[in-house]
């Protein structure tokens, strides 16, 4: 209906209809992130190859919510932002959303592995293991020399990789919100589309792994 309204030449319904605010509620979209959320957690319910695995292309519901969060985020923000928000502003605001959750999961993820590697017979590493959360606590990724597993940016809580590229994208938002305008991000938009094909062509798939 957003956009039937948008879309009408009626002037006077257009100018009857109250604009949005930057808190409005976009259902549809809701139910798309909680589909791609859906998608996650199935996806890696199946402990099998991907042959086996009926959900093997879910891990698209990472892409599916980023690209979601990234409307929804320009439109709650874009508009302060050009208005003069600061950057440091935005990125508080930022951290007090998702900030609380990624310390939980990360405390509860130390908790498991503890308990993981006493069950196993192991001695746990506490000198690794506070070099771990020490960066993981900083919302860093943990270098391999300073990780209780060097393949893993985020041992702890693997689930939060993703959103660490999700925080350099809000960030990377805020500091270009002033020169954001149709023409410039047309190119940016047709500079990822290439970029995109050239990995799927080159690598076969769009699942190069964290």
């Amino acid at each position: 209906s957003v956009l039937a309204r948008v879309g009408s030449p009626d002037r006077a319904d257009a100018m009857s209809s109250p604009p949005l605010s930057a808190t409005a509620r976009f259902e549809a979209l809701d139910m798309l992130r909680g589909l791609a959320a859906v998608l996650i957690v199935v996806f890696h319910a199946y402990w099998t190859s991907d042959a086996a695995n009926p959900w093997n292309k879910a891990w698209l519901g990472v892409d599916l919510f980023f690209a979601l969060s990234g409307f929804v985020l320009a439109h709650a923000y874009l508009g302060r932002l050009r208005a003069g928000m600061p950057l440091t502003t935005f990125m508080r605001l930022r951290a007090i959303r998702l900030y609380p959750l990624y310390i939980a999961g990360t405390l509860i993820g130390a908790a498991m592995w503890w308990l993981l590697q006493i069950r196993a017979g192991e001695v746990p590493d506490l000198r690794l293991l506070a070099l771990t959360l020490g960066w993981q606590t900083a919302f860093l990724p943990v270098p391999p020399t300073h990780s209780i597993d060097g393949n893993l940016f985020y041992p702890l809580n693997g689930p939060e990789c993703p959103k660490f590229f999700l925080a350099v994208s809000h960030f990377c938002l805020a500091l270009s919100a002033r020169f954001l305008r149709p023409a410039v991000l047309a190119v940016i938009i047709t500079a990822a589309a290439i970029w995109l094909i050239a990995v799927a062509v080159n690598r076969q798939t769009l699942d190069v792994g964290w």
